[in-house]
């Protein structure tokens, strides 16, 4: 089974539009579909979520941008996929993601790579 954890701005509501945003975490078999674990975040700071994420063994998340720390535990201590799939609802994402149509979330929000998604920018370094 590979899991994938969808963070969802609310229960059943569509991706967080950042990683920090997100409400409410999702966890889904990503061949079936299959909702394995579904509940709110309370207060768990992005670090926390970041290492809930490792620690659940998920494969891949399906989130927004993400700011340095929580993108350093899951891209470099995880190694974990990251697809953005801001403003779609969980089923829809994975079944973008399963597609091959979800964009790589590359970097952090103002990292080398360019975390927001879509076209990058330029950076002041």
């Amino acid at each position: 089974m590979i899991k994938i954890a969808c963070l969802l701005e609310k229960k059943d509501g569509v991706v967080a539009w950042r990683f920090h945003d997100t409400g409410h975490i999702c966890v889904m078999d990503a061949e079936t579909g299959e909702v394995l674990r579904d509940f709110p975040r309370g207060d768990w700071t992005d670090e926390e979520l970041a290492r809930w994420v490792l620690r659940e063994d998920c494969e891949a998340i399906i989130t927004g941008p993400m700011e340095r720390r929580p993108f350093e535990i899951v891209a470099e201590e995880g190694m974990i996929t990251r697809y953005n799939g801001v403003g779609r609802r969980a089923p829809e994402a994975l079944r973008q993601m399963n597609a091959y149509a979800l964009d790589l979330i590359p970097d952090y929000e103002g990292g080398v790579g360019c975390g927001a998604g879509g076209e990058c920018h330029d950076h002041e370094h």
